[in-house]
């Protein structure tokens, strides 16, 4: 008997309700679109329809977060987008081999890692709701842009450094406007402790 190998045309991974002590990151062995591995008093399901994976909650009470922690991979031969609905905190996103064509923090985030390789075209990456401890690494030769509403402290943006910027903060690496391919970064909300380098 042969087993027929799903085919994907795109992923897009939603997580509501807040992330928290949350690692992502790339595999090619999946059979699905993702696998999540959690810890906790309360577990989340994966549920998968349509090239759509959504991280499923039951009831947690608020004192449950401080003791859930979790990892989930995705699929590496599709590309992707990943939502964040109610804030990031803990976040380590190693997905210098995705595909990604966005990502989008709403609710703020804090102390949140991502590790990005060479995008396809220009991936947007876009956090709401204030930002703190943040950065944003990709590999040499890949070009951002950053725009920053509500002003920052603490920004390294490549060799760059900014105690305190009032307004509103745009920033672009040499080559941006030229390029094909890059990443578009908005955070909305305010900022500090923000770092955007080169692997």
């Amino acid at each position: 008997m042969y087993r027929v190998e799903p085919t994907y045309s795109f992923g897009k991974l939603v997580y509501k309700g807040g992330a928290s002590k949350l690692s992502l990151q790339t595999s090619a062995d999946l059979e699905g679109l993702a696998e999540g591995v959690f810890e906790g008093p309360k577990k989340p399901t994966l549920i998968e329809r349509d090239g759509t994976v959504e991280v499923k909650w039951p009831k947690v009470w608020p004192w449950d977060w401080s003791r859930t922690s979790g990892a989930i991979k995705l699929r590496e031969d599709v590309p992707w987008t990943i939502e964040l609905r109610g804030g990031a905190s803990d976040l380590r996103a190693e997905l210098s081999r995705a595909n990604l064509r966005a990502v989008d923090i709403a609710g703020g985030a804090s102390n949140v890692e991502l590790e990005l390789g060479r995008p396809v075209g220009v991936c947007a990456v876009r956090v709401a709701g204030g930002v703190s401890d943040f950065s944003l690494r990709r590999p040499a030769g890949v070009g951002v842009r950053v725009r920053i509403k509500g002003g920052a402290s603490g920004l390294v943006l490549d060799t760059f450094r900014f105690e305190s910027v009032g307004g509103l903060v745009r920033w672009e690496s040499h080559g941006f406007a030229e390029a094909e391919a890059g990443y578009d970064l908005e955070i909305a909300g305010g900022a500090s402790s923000i770092r955007v380098a080169i692997a």
